[in-house]
């Protein structure tokens, strides 16, 4: 091959590698939500592909050294949009503790490459399992991927890495690659953070003007009659928020009685105040406890037989299974999931079930609190 074809070939490989970098950017710059860097890391995939690197799966670390922990954020084996993300220990494994003080003390573009052996791969795969178990079966990087080890290959950048994972050590070529891309991703991180920023900001506009609108029908509130209507509002607020709740109601508690009285949320309003027991169930007793204890706020998770069991003992006390019976009858069905949330408040608990997880459990306190101040008024009223 002459000197002149190697030049003309060197200037396509770069041409390649700007066109593959430029489409990151375009697409970085086009984001108009967070939930977008989802499709950033998916095209990141695609070029790593079309550039000849073949990775396994795409990443991104994000360290938080205050917390002394890191978000990984990885890609399914096709790269395609469908990804896992959770919060690890920076301590979970001596390596990771190790790249984050290189990270810390290294401010130059390197390229970390780390080994894992088929051992190493059996823990990391175990602390990986919530990143991986939400993805369908055939995008989930499993040890089989690497039956000799495997490869991750970091590239520094602000905010932590970015990389691939591997079943061969990279080339000299690789690394110059994902060391440009590193860099260009610190660019799209930034953007990435600005409208996260915008978008927590809107957020808690549209959380105060809920709780506002809730503040006011308590203050409009005359007669004691009305509290009904004023928890309508607030669960309809709550609602229109989060819009995962199966049904969710208060819950008035007293120190040393072994009932709590108990209004549910229906889609006809609430019903009538009635009473379950805080005892021979695990689910209310716990939920009576924290309470009990000054808690500001418990969760209960149900599934299997679990849950089967919850209802069972549901379904013997004749006033709850009445009501249940109606919201059978109503079309509302008994979820095949279910997480009870207890937001506490001076005499109670706002008690929300959601059928699905919900990620803005917080909202919960806050509505807790101005419940507090509607039972307030209530009381002064009645």
């Amino acid at each position: 091959m002459t000197e002149k074809s190697i030049t003309v070939k060197a200037l396509q490989r770069q041409l390649e590698i700007e066109a593959a970098l430029e489409r990151v950017r375009a697409r970085s710059m086009a984001m108009q939500s967070s939930e977008e860097l989802s499709d950033v890391l998916s095209l990141l995939f695609q070029q790593f592909d079309l550039l000849g690197i073949t990775p396994k799966t795409v990443w991104l670390t994000l360290w938080k050294p205050e917390e002394n922990t890191f978000t990984y954020r990885s890609t399914g084996t096709s790269g395609q949009r469908i990804q896992g993300q959770q919060v690890l220990d920076i301590d979970g494994m001596e390596i990771w503790r190790d790249l984050y003080n290189k990270w810390k003390t290294d401010t130059s573009d390197s390229v970390e490459v780390l080994f894992y052996s088929k051992e190493d791969l059996g823990q990391l795969f175990s602390l990986l399992e919530e990143t991986y178990s939400t993805m369908p079966a055939e995008e989930r990087l499993t040890p089989e991927h690497f039956p000799d080890g495997g490869y991750s290959v970091q590239g520094h950048c602000k905010f932590g890495y970015i990389g691939y994972t591997h079943t061969r050590e990279p080339s000299e070529e690789d690394k110059a690659i994902l060391t440009r891309f590193a860099t260009e991703f610190g660019r799209v991180y930034q953007r990435f953070l600005d409208i996260e920023n915008a978008e927590a900001q809107a957020r808690e506009a549209q959380i105060e003007a809920a709780l506002e609108r809730v503040r006011a029908a308590s203050m409009a509130m005359h007669r004691s009659s009305e509290l009904g209507e004023v928890a309508a509002v607030l669960f309809d607020q709550m609602n229109q928020l989060l819009g995962k709740l199966w049904t969710c109601g208060f819950v008035l508690c007293e120190k040393g009685r072994k009932e709590d009285e108990w209004w549910l949320s229906m889609d006809g309003g609430f019903t009538r105040g009635f009473f379950l027991p805080n005892v021979g169930d695990y689910t209310h007793a716990t939920l009576y406890e924290g309470w009990e204890n000054g808690d500001d706020f418990r969760t209960v998770q149900l599934e299997g037989d679990s849950l089967q069991e919850h209802y069972d003992w549901l379904m013997n006390i004749p006033t709850a299974k009445r009501i249940f019976e109606d919201m059978a009858a109503s079309g509302i069905q008994r979820p095949e999931w279910q997480k009870l949330h207890a937001a506490y408040f001076s005499k109670g608990y706002l008690c929300i079930i959601t059928e699905v997880p919900c990620e803005e459990e917080e909202v919960f306190k806050r509505f807790a609190q101005v419940f507090d101040l509607t039972y307030t008024r209530f009381l002064d009223l009645k």
